[in-house]
């Protein structure tokens, strides 16, 4: 069969020997804690003493590589090789990359959402078991009770929100969901003050989530906490300070939290 043949066929070599060789050292030193020895390097490649410091005075003068006494580290240009990859990621592969990464930090569930045409609207989500099984994809209902709802909502031009309100009810889904249109409007100020929204059991008894906007360049997104009321309050500041942890140190610069 032909799915046979092609599993069982060679790896086929590289063709530039040296060049793999080279490429072999910089991963071993990229992974390394402290750097390595030109002798560790050429123990762990099987490349022989001459060769390995031939390549890397080459990777060291190109700057992949820095040296330090005899040890050698990541260079200055190893950084323009990581932002490359992040430039040139997808703005989803970009957003799934920082959901992921929030929701293994917290060990809850995050609801990915943004605004489209059709309204505000789930994209997906990452982790965790899934308590609010209203938020599959897809889903766009009761943005005025969500917290992805109030702060996209709270981001976009005041024109929009007075827009929104004309022609959506603020139909109560809890004991909680705001329904008055000044106290409203009043919550997404303080959402904007202070750069996160919440949603206090408003869409759903027993639940509660926080959101945090990431810029895409494509407009905003929103990275919604979802996780059982009570876990919530207990742990309100440590998910407020991961939604701002991920914005700062994800690999893509053009995410910041709002």
């Amino acid at each position: 069969m032909v799915g046979e043949q092609e599993t069982r066929r060679p790896i086929e070599r590289p063709r530039v020997q040296s060049v793999a060789r080279a490429i072999q050292m910089v991963d071993l030193v990229a992974r390394s804690e402290e750097g390595l020895s030109a002798m560790e390097i050429s123990g762990q490649t099987g490349v022989n003493r001459s060769a390995t410091y031939h390549l890397l005075h080459t990777l060291t003068q190109t700057g992949v590589l820095a040296r330090d006494g005899r040890r050698y580290l990541m260079g200055p240009r190893a950084g323009v090789f990581a932002a490359g990859v992040t430039r040139h990621r997808s703005p989803r592969e970009q957003v799934t990359a920082s959901a992921r990464s929030l929701a293994a930090a917290i060990r809850e569930s995050v609801v990915v959402t943004t605004e489209t045409s059709p309204g505000i609207t789930v994209l997906g989500r990452a982790g965790g078991v899934m308590i609010a099984r209203e938020l599959q994809r897809g889903f766009r209902g009761s943005a005025h009770a969500r917290a992805s709802g109030k702060l996209l909502l709270a981001l976009g031009p005041r024109q929009g929100v007075q827009r929104f309100l004309d022609t959506h009810p603020l139909q109560a889904r809890t004991a909680n969901t705001i329904v008055e249109r000044a106290r409203f409007e009043r919550e997404l100020d303080e959402i904007r003050e202070r750069g996160y929204a919440i949603d206090n059991e408003e869409f759903l008894p027993g639940v509660c989530c926080m959101a945090g906007a990431l810029q895409t360049g494509r407009g905003a997104v929103a990275l919604s906490i979802v996780a059982p009321a009570d876990r919530f309050r207990a742990q309100r500041e440590t998910f407020a300070a991961e939604l701002a942890r991920v914005a700062q140190t994800s690999s893509v610069p053009a995410l910041t939290l709002v």
